[in-house]
């Protein structure tokens, strides 16, 4: 943890190399990561029944996948997931897939539920975070 990394730096490169070669292959790879990460968490939420149960397990998801996740309780109908750290960064900053790749994950495996994001760290925020409300 203490040596420098320049992962972001390099999954930037290799995925400008890609764009040139192919211009939707960015497009592809980001929703293949996405449609595969809605495959797994949904297995992992299939047995919990209540949105909160489901929105903390989903911030667990998250928390694994190093967001450093947290969720909370708004009101009865509201909950709140919060990313305090983005995993992806240099390369979110790069390609704006990333980002609404993660809106669409988390709407896909709430789907009764509306996700608003209210935070994202693209735009200088400190974190990014979604309003869950229950429809």
């Amino acid at each position: 943890a203490v040596f420098p990394k320049a992962y972001g730096a390099l999954t930037n490169e290799l995925l400008g190399y890609l764009d040139d070669d192919d211009g939707g292959a960015v497009d592809r790879l980001f929703a293949r990561r996405r449609e595969e990460r809605i495959a797994t968490a949904q297995e992992r939420l299939a047995a919990t029944a209540s949105l909160g149960d489901r929105v903390a397990e989903l911030a667990r998801i998250l928390d694994d996948d190093g967001y450093l996740a947290t969720s909370e309780r708004v009101d009865d109908a509201t909950f709140r997931i919060v990313e305090h750290n983005c995993a992806i960064a240099d390369v979110a900053k790069r390609y704006g897939q990333a980002c609404t790749s993660e809106i669409d994950f988390i709407r896909a495996v709430l789907p009764d539920a509306t996700v608003t994001r209210t935070r994202h760290m693209v735009a200088g925020d400190r974190h990014c975070a979604y309003e869950v409300r229950a429809t």
